[in-house]
């Protein structure tokens, strides 16, 4: 168990439901279940902090992004009740209410494109 490296330059760490909860009273947040022993999710986070433009489209459209670790067994219910059966799983909230998911590795660019059709107006 651990966190992924450069995940806290792109991502708020939530390590207890209970702020999982609290992060879901912002706006929008896309919640990035990962494990720092996938392959996958430690390439799609290296995708999206190569550089800063990842993390300045979501800071510049008031988008929270969360990293949870799936091994943390506090977040085994809430992984069984959204069905999050493989890692790197993605999913986006707008006001708490699920827009959107990415299943598996993306690229930066497939990333950001997602993250525009959930949120649609006012995001370009």
């Amino acid at each position: 168990m651990g966190i992924i490296p450069n995940a806290e330059s792109l991502c708020t760490i939530i390590s207890r439901p209970e702020e999982f909860g609290e992060a879901m009273q912002n706006d929008r947040n896309i919640a990035l279940f990962m494990a720092s022993w996938c392959g996958p999710c430690v390439r799609m986070i290296d995708n999206l902090t190569e550089t800063p433009l990842v993390k300045e489209f979501l800071d510049g459209h008031n988008i929270n992004a969360l990293y949870v670790d799936v091994d943390l067994i506090a977040f085994k219910p809430f992984r069984e009740g959204h069905y999050i059966h493989s890692v790197p799983h993605s999913l986006g909230y707008d006001h708490g209410e699920r827009v959107g998911w990415i299943i598996g590795l993306v690229s930066k660019d497939r990333f950001v494109d997602d993250v525009k059709k959930w949120y649609g107006r006012g995001i370009d």
